[in-house]
């Protein structure tokens, strides 16, 4: 059987999201325990800037097309420096999905927004009538946790900066959890099921268009 290893992080795999409140988190991480999964590494920040054409990828979602994909920059630790950041194409097809990731070794601050939009539409040889910007920058805590098959990630203090002033953001009380695993195997459902939970229709890079939306 194939093994959940990071050289196979990229192929095509079931994701499954839920959103829990704090009760549900620490039942979560007892039955994790229970259930032979190991935390890997002490948790991180996660930063993201989403980008978009029109908002295309965002409506995509909302109209809940099975086959969609969403662009963003990925770096970690501290929100305003892209110090080793990736460009990732998230790719969606159903309950599966993958990512392809592209090296964005560029010494450029989070707020230089014309910059970024220049170089990722550059490195993606993006069309000109194609042509991506900024459309979000969000933050959030994630712990990692896994067995031989499977990883589940939590995320936690998730926050949603404006693009226009970036010292406003908005924080989301949700609690997300996202179990990835490679085969469609029903062992995976049992952990959420042992305390209740139920998959959620969840995207940060909607969630944070629409808190932006009812700020305006």
């Amino acid at each position: 059987m194939e093994t959940f290893t990071e050289k196979n992080l990229n192929k095509f795999r079931y994701e499954l999201k839920y959103k829990i409140n704090r009760v549900q988190y620490h039942q979560l991480k007892k039955t994790l325990s229970k259930n032979y999964f190991f935390e890997k590494h002490r948790s991180n920040v996660i930063n993201n800037i989403y980008f978009d054409n029109n908002l295309k990828s965002y409506y995509e979602n909302i109209e809940g097309l099975s086959k969609r994909k969403k662009t963003r920059l990925r770096w970690y630790g501290e929100t305003d420096s892209l110090i080793n950041s990736n460009i990732e194409i998230k790719i969606k097809d159903g309950n599966v999905g993958t990512k392809r990731r592209f090296s964005f070794s560029k010494n450029i601050k989070s707020n230089e927004f014309n910059l970024i939009n220049f170089n990722v539409n550059n490195i993606l040889g993006i069309k000109e009538d194609e042509y991506l910007h900024v459309q979000l920058i969000n933050s959030y805590n994630r712990e990692y946790y896994f067995s031989s098959h499977a990883r589940i990630t939590i995320d936690t203090n998730i926050k949603y900066f404006d693009v226009n002033s970036l010292e406003r953001f908005y924080g989301e009380k949700n609690i997300i959890v996202e179990i990835k695993f490679n085969n469609n195997n029903n062992y995976f459902l049992s952990i959420p099921n042992q305390i209740d939970l139920k998959i959620s229709k969840y995207s940060k890079y909607v969630n944070g268009i629409n808190y932006l939306k009812k700020a305006q």
